[in-house]
């Protein structure tokens, strides 16, 4: 009869008592590691002296240390003079170590500088130490205003066929007056209202003239659409392009590019 004993040599091998402590023990190691996380600072009040660009005078805004650069531009856009349409997103930051003198301060004598540009960076990654007394920490650069000539170019530019609101005023309501070099209002006669206010003589609209500029040559006639002209005497639908003409467009397309003529 076979016996019912088994071998000692087919018992599965215990597990050494010291091979779970050492696996107990590298448990261990990585509870104890994810404890020693840095440690996460309080905030702390910042006072950081701001001045705008050309202006002498400084001020402070105060502001939490774990704010953002975005928040810092909200903080300083009720302390500063700009065009309603400028909002505090549009404001350049840049920080800087002047010593606060009462001058002016312009960006071009501005030795060294770094601009702010991620809105989310906090402020205790820009001042990681104390900012330093009777020091402005922060230029401020307000986006240049656009003059009246470039919006309307810029409008111009982004649709063909944009009129300026005082053009279409004088579009919509008639040319019944101009103002006189002497700064005077002058009517005009009645025969000119009429022709100006006769829907026939309309000019169309300017980007069906573009095509004409192409190839221009002193001497030839070049068909043209309507300019409103058949009430002013020219010769119906054509034009006669002269050496003066094309001296004139060149120098106005020259100005044009140099930024001195306006549309």
């Amino acid at each position: 009869m076979g016996s019912d004993r088994t071998s000692p040599r087919c018992l599965s091998p215990r597990t050494k008592p010291y091979e779970r402590k050492e696996e107990r023990k590298g448990e261990a190691k990585e509870e104890s590691s994810s404890t020693n996380d840095p440690e996460i600072l309080e905030p702390t009040s910042l006072q950081i002296y701001c001045i705008v660009d050309g202006e002498a005078s400084c001020f402070s805004v105060k502001i939490l240390s774990n704010s953002s650069v975005d928040e810092l531009k909200q903080a300083i856009y009720p302390n500063i003079t700009v065009d309603p349409s400028v909002k505090p997103k549009d404001l350049t930051l840049y920080k800087v170590s002047i010593p606060d003198k009462g001058k002016i301060v312009v960006e071009s004598e501005i030795e060294s500088k770094e601009a702010l540009t991620v809105a989310s960076m906090e402020l205790w990654e820009i001042f990681n130490s104390e900012l330093p007394r009777k020091t402005i920490h922060v230029f401020v650069k307000p986006p240049q205003r656009e003059s009246s000539e470039q919006i309307l170019k810029r409008k111009m530019d982004e649709d063909p066929q944009y009129i300026s609101p005082s053009k279409k005023m004088r579009i919509e309501e008639g040319w019944r007056e101009y103002r006189a070099s002497d700064g005077k209002m002058v009517t005009l006669p009645p025969s000119w209202i009429a022709m100006l206010e006769d829907s026939r003589y309309l000019p169309k609209p300017r980007n069906e003239f573009e095509h004409l500029k192409d190839d221009l040559k002193a001497g030839s006639w070049v068909d043209i659409p309507s300019l409103g002209q058949v009430p002013k005497g020219y010769r119906v639908s054509e034009i006669l392009v002269t050496h003066q003409m094309l001296e004139l467009w060149n120098e106005m397309e020259e100005e044009q590019r140099c930024g001195y003529f306006g549309y």
